[in-house]
C-alpha cells in the first residue's frame, strides 16, 4: 500500500530470477493497486536534487523513491490500479505529471512517449499481479489462510506512512 514500484527494474528483477529457476513468481507476487509507479523523471529528479543540496547532499540511490512519494504526497503521483484501468487516462496522467516535473527540472531529458509505449508492453504482464491489497489482506484475515508478513519501508519508523516525522 505504501510502497513505491518501478516496475521496468521490477520485471527485469523477476526475468533474472526465472532464468536461475525461481518459478511462478506470478502466483506469488502481488502489487498493492494503491502502490505508486516510479518514473524515469523521478530518478533523473531525484539526481538534480541531490546535486542542488551540495555538501548537505543525503546520499541518496537516485533511484527516483523520494520524488516518487513527493508525487504521492502532491496527489499527482500515478498509482499501479492506474496502469490497470483505462490506459489512456493512464497516458493521460504520466504526460500530465511529467509535464510538471519538467517545468520544476527543465533539463529532464526522458521520451515520454516510448515511457508510455514501455508501460504498454507491461500492463498484462502486471494485470494479474495488481489487486486490492487492503480486500486480500481482510479475507486473509477473516479466513485464517494466509500467513501475512508485514514489512515497512527503509525499516519501520522510516517508513512514510506508518514511520515517524522528524521535528
Amino acid at each position: 500500500n505504501g510502497c513505491v514500484v518501478n516496475l521496468p527494474e521490477l520485471r527485469e528483477e523477476i526475468q533474472k530470477n526465472e532464468s536461475r529457476g525461481i518459478t511462478n513468481w506470478s502466483n506469488r507476487l502481488l502489487i498493492s493497486d494503491r502502490a505508486h509507479l516510479v518514473f524515469d523523471f523521478h530518478k533523473q529528479s531525484d539526481g538534480f536534487i541531490e546535486r542542488g543540496r551540495g555538501k548537505s547532499s543525503l546520499g541518496t540511490t537516485k533511484k527516483g523513491i523520494g520524488p516518487t512519494y513527493s508525487s504521492k504526497a502532491t496527489r499527482n503521483g500515478i498509482r499501479a490500479g492506474d496502469l490497470v484501468g483505462d490506459f489512456s487516462m493512464f497516458s493521460d496522467k504520466l504526460r500530465n505529471i511529467y509535464n510538471y516535473y519538467k517545468l520544476t527540472f527543465p533539463d529532464l531529458d526522458i521520451d515520454i512517449e516510448k515511457t508510455i509505449e514501455q508501460f504498454k508492453q507491461l500492463v498484462e504482464y502486471f494485470r494479474p499481479m495488481i489487486i486490492d491489497t487492503i480486500a486480500y489482506l481482510n479475507q486473509a484475515i477473516i479466513d485464517g489462510s494466509k500467513k501475512i508478513l508485514v514489512e515497512g519501508a527503509n525499516a519501520t519508523m522510516l517508513d512514510i506512512d506508518f514511520g515517524k516525522f522528524i521535528n
